[in-house]
């Protein structure tokens, strides 16, 4: 008995079914490995630099709340500064708007770190609100 040749017997529909799925992997393959970059190459592309974060990460992102101070010491060091119940640490980054990012204040609890502030071009801010200023935290406040 013979075996006949896959190719050979393989009719107009299946063949047009195998190029489809090929093509579809193919686009696949170039979008989830290169990226946009590698469908369109233009001039423009080519020669621009690294995209700018739009996320700055730090000394808190690294952190859990609950944390005790002697976990805290042993992650992060001895603090720069004490002021009353929170420790501060130096950051002495900029952002992607050019502010500076002078320093963080983590703050404790008894039940451990609850919340951090930031100090933003020397001005003292809530984590989650730069725009408004407040004074020097010394303890939790929310």
């Amino acid at each position: 008995m013979a075996v006949a040749d896959v190719a050979v017997e393989m009719g107009p529909r299946n063949r047009r079914r195998a190029i489809t799925a090929a093509i579809v992997v193919a686009a696949v393959a170039i979008v989830f490995w290169g990226g946009r970059s590698a469908l369109v190459a233009s001039k423009n592309h080519s020669n621009s630099g690294p995209v700018a974060s739009r996320h700055l990460t730090l000394i808190p992102d690294n952190l859990t709340y609950g944390m005790t101070k002697q976990q805290m010491a042993r992650r992060l060091g001895r603090p720069e500064k004490i002021a009353g119940n929170c420790w501060q640490y130096h950051e002495g980054v900029k952002d992607f708007v050019g502010q500076t990012v002078n320093a963080v204040r983590l703050c404790f609890t008894s039940s451990g770190y609850q919340v951090s502030y930031v100090e933003l071009d020397g001005k003292w801010r809530y984590p989650n609100d730069t725009t408004k200023v407040i004074p020097p935290p010394t303890s939790v406040s929310y």
